[in-house]
């Protein structure tokens, strides 16, 4: 049976990569088509628009879905295990380079690299965060804009937006993903949301 029959029995995350696991790399393919620009949208606005580091993150994490294939268990929900990867990527490259964060601020060294392309298109794989309903119009904001913005958040709450709406993530998994109460991802989201409407130019 093709990865193509297959798929149109079974095209679920866990299905394609244990057919990738098994050696059809189609399985890959359609796995990196599907994600690829939630990851790099996590990393893009991660690192507040640095687009090289970006994209040497993302090349990470799928280098790390390659070798772990043989790895992998259908026990496990593959984006769970993407995510955390992506996560533990991103942290710990914040970690060992504290001057991109300070008080949650990037330094002035990556905001003026990134303020030289603020009108600058997005890469072709970023796909420009776009959530509805929760009280931030995004949709009104140039993607230098909400870069800025992201930077007034502090590590905590800006990790809640980034789970959230680069990863599509409901509140209880985030709960579970970061193994904090439900109760503390509702406040940090709320939080996160007065602070980005407060930054927001017709809110002054």
């Amino acid at each position: 049976m093709t990865v193509n029959e297959k798929t149109a029995i079974d095209n679920s995350d866990s299905a394609l990569m244990l057919s990738y696991s098994a050696g059809d790399s189609e399985g890959f393919k359609a796995l990196y088509s599907r994600h690829k620009s939630s990851v790099f949208r996590f990393f893009y606005f991660g690192t507040g628009g640095e687009e090289v580091l970006a994209a040497e993150l993302f090349q990470d994490v799928w280098m790390t879905i390659v070798r772990g294939r043989k790895r992998y268990s259908k026990d496990i929900r593959f984006c769970d295990w993407l995510h955390h990867i992506a996560w533990a990527r991103l942290y710990d490259h914040l970690r060992l380079h504290p001057s991109y964060q300070s008080n949650g601020q990037l330094s002035s060294n990556t905001g003026s690299s990134r303020s030289a392309q603020s009108e600058r298109e997005l890469p072709e794989n970023v796909v420009a965060i776009n959530p509805n309903g929760i009280g931030v119009d995004f949709n009104a904001m140039s993607d230098a804009q909400l870069l800025r913005q992201l930077q007034t958040l502090s590590e905590d709450h800006r990790e809640i937006v980034l789970l959230r709406f680069c990863f599509r993530m409901e509140f209880n998994e985030i709960a579970q993903f970061l193994d904090v109460a439900r109760s503390s991802v509702n406040r940090l989201h709320r939080e996160a949301l007065v602070r980005l409407r407060r930054s927001q130019p017709e809110a002054c």
